[in-house]
């Protein structure tokens, strides 16, 4: 008679043989019974059965655990993060679960798909599990390397300053900072003081890709030194001015400026260290003010003043007769440069002092009528001293 194999479910019929074999391919943990019937001929046909049981054990099989995509570009949100989408099917499993940067999501035994959200280079887990054995299989998700900030505090520096360059950034294999500073991969920060305005660009890499910020510092211009080899001159002299800038230069103006406040221009340039000589203009001004502005690459202005003041010199004192009789009237005349105008005094040798409002100009004159030979004594006035000097009128009698 016939033979057949019973499985937990169905049938699987054989052909009459004693001996044979057959391949099964179970799923799952599978019960198989042997059973065999014999038709025994004694007072009548009877059949007969016999059977016997083995159990085959079978490990769950994930045939595609994947992710797509399996390179991820991270968000700079934690609070929308970047995800990929795990999708794995399982055969022969009773239990699944996908374990991913420490948190576990429960899966059919059939397997499916999980969005996960990715926050840096992660390790899933997928493991199945059946009664007897338990199969896992992983993947590593990428990220391309992403910068989530580069700062640098404070942007506005003088020269000689310091300033915090501070960053962020996952993904990364390489990480530089140029120009100057080279290899930050382990650190966070670093101090930078540069002497001129400079922009720093990170650069990080990696297989995945790269990426790449850049922030600027300005450094305004510090002045050195302005100077000039005299502060005090006669009319018609020069002086020479000299300075020297830190930080980068765009512009060097040099501007005079007189006591009425007239502006001019008298030098312009874009060197860092110069020198220019100027002859201070006679108009009455008896101090000059000049003013170095510098304009750095920056946009920033600094400036500094230097005074220059004229000390008196009287330029001529002169009378129109140097002799004349009893009675006669005699008219003195003066310049002076660099001397107050109500600060003139005109006395006599013995002391008489002739009280004078102001320098009277060369075709007015001072009337005096001296009574006997006089000296008279020409004083003026200025911010830097005073100066003077001497006539003699001889009187005939």
């Amino acid at each position: 008679m016939g033979h057949k194999l019973k499985r937990k479910s169905g049938y699987i019929r054989l052909r009459n043989r004693k001996i044979g074999s057959i391949f099964v391919k179970p799923e799952f943990p599978t019960t198989y019974k042997l059973v065999a019937k014999f038709l025994v001929r004694r007072a009548h046909f009877k059949v007969f059965k016999l059977s016997k049981l083995i159990h085959i054990k079978t490990k769950p099989l994930i045939k595609s655990f994947k992710a797509k995509p399996s390179v991820v570009t991270p968000s700079s949100s934690t609070r929308y993060p970047a995800k990929t989408r795990i999708k794995c099917d399982i055969r022969g499993a009773t239990e699944a679960k996908l374990i991913c940067a420490g948190s576990t999501y429960k899966i059919d035994p059939w397997g499916g798909i999980v969005r996960v959200p990715i926050y840096n280079k992660t390790k899933c887990v997928l493991k199945a599990m059946n009664t007897y054995f338990e199969t896992e299989k992983s993947i590593e998700i990428q990220i391309k390397p992403k910068i989530t900030y580069f700062k640098i505090s404070p942007e506005l520096i003088r020269s000689g300053g310091k300033a915090r360059l501070a960053w962020s950034f996952i993904g990364a294999e390489k990480a530089i900072i140029e120009p100057g500073i080279g290899n930050i991969l382990d650190k966070r920060s670093v101090y930078v003081s540069p002497s001129e305005t400079a922009v720093y660009k990170l650069i990080i890499s990696s297989e995945q890709g790269k990426d790449e910020k850049t922030v600027k510092v300005r450094v305004s211009p510090v002045i050195s030194y302005f100077k000039v080899d005299k502060s005090a001159i006669y009319p018609g002299e020069s002086v020479n001015l000299s300075w020297e800038v830190k930080s980068g230069v765009e512009k060097v103006s040099v501007i005079r400026k007189n006591e009425n406040k007239n502006r001019v221009l008298i030098h312009e340039d874009n060197k860092a260290i110069g020198n220019f000589k100027d002859t201070p203009p006679n108009t009455g001004s008896l101090k000059f003010f000049y003013r170095l502005e510098i304009k750095n690459d920056a946009g920033m202005d600094v400036s500094r003043y230097l005074i220059v003041s004229f000390i008196p010199k009287i330029l001529y004192f002169k009378a129109d007769r140097y002799e004349i009789k009893y009675g006669e009237e005699v008219k003195l005349y003066w310049k002076a440069l660099g001397a107050y105008t109500n600060r003139t005094m005109l006395r006599t040798y013995k002391g008489a002092f002739l009280l004078v409002d102001g320098s009277p100009v060369e075709e007015k004159g001072f009337v005096v009528k001296p009574k006997e030979t006089t000296t008279y004594i020409l004083t003026v006035r200025g911010p830097k001293g005073s100066a003077k000097e001497t006539i003699v009128v001889k009187v005939r009698k």
